[in-house]
């Protein structure tokens, strides 16, 4: 059996190459060799690139979580403040990439959705899971009425997730915050108080 910590490795260094360079320009070379590991290794842990890249998507996910606790799951803050914290959580993390890389989660889905069922599926599922939370915030922020809009918490909660992941999209391009503050902007100040 194949020793965790190179499996762990492999990841956590792959996917710091997939953010770099996205899927299709990584081969398995890029991702050992990051690794510091032979390529024989790769296989010992992953059956292919498309399931390294799966591992890749869900352990990304999963390192998200813990901002998602920190942050939306946060009972002892008022739920509009958790939305708005839990953005400024990873504006400061993308602060720290300069812009370049974005979300893996976007990246995926923007460059695999298309070309692979698995990929698309684990994407599904990671999104259903991710927009769990802030359909619950949204909720309590509307119950406690620090969210005016009537839209149900579902609907406004898809398209909160969906507008940020575009604003990541325009940051990519720009390689600047301000399309991260104009969906605050957008989002806090008009779409859930609207005027």
């Amino acid at each position: 059996m194949a020793r965790p910590s190179v499996r762990h490795r492999i990841v956590e260094m792959g996917t710091a190459v997939l953010l770099e360079r996205g899927f299709s320009a990584t081969g398995v070379q890029d991702i050992t060799a990051a690794a510091g590991v032979p390529k024989g290794s790769f296989y010992n842990h992953f059956e292919s690139k498309e399931a390294f890249g799966a591992e890749a998507l869900r352990t990304f996910f999963a390192d998200l979580q813990t901002t998602i606790r920190d942050t939306l799951d946060n009972q002892a803050v008022p739920p509009l403040r958790r939305l708005q914290d839990y953005f400024a959580a990873i504006i400061a993390k993308l602060d720290d990439q300069d812009y370049a890389y974005g979300c893996l989660i976007g990246n995926f889905s923007i460059e695999l959705s298309p070309l692979s069922d698995r990929m698309r599926a684990e994407l599904q599922d990671i999104f259903a899971h991710w927009v769990v939370p802030f359909r619950r915030c949204v909720a309590e922020a509307q119950a406690a009425g620090s969210i005016r809009n009537p839209l149900p918490p579902a609907v406004l909660a898809d398209f909160i997730l969906a507008a940020w992941h575009g604003a990541i999209l325009r940051m990519k391009i720009e390689r600047n915050r301000e399309p991260l503050e104009q969906f605050r902007t957008v989002i806090f100040d008009s779409l859930l108080n609207p005027p």
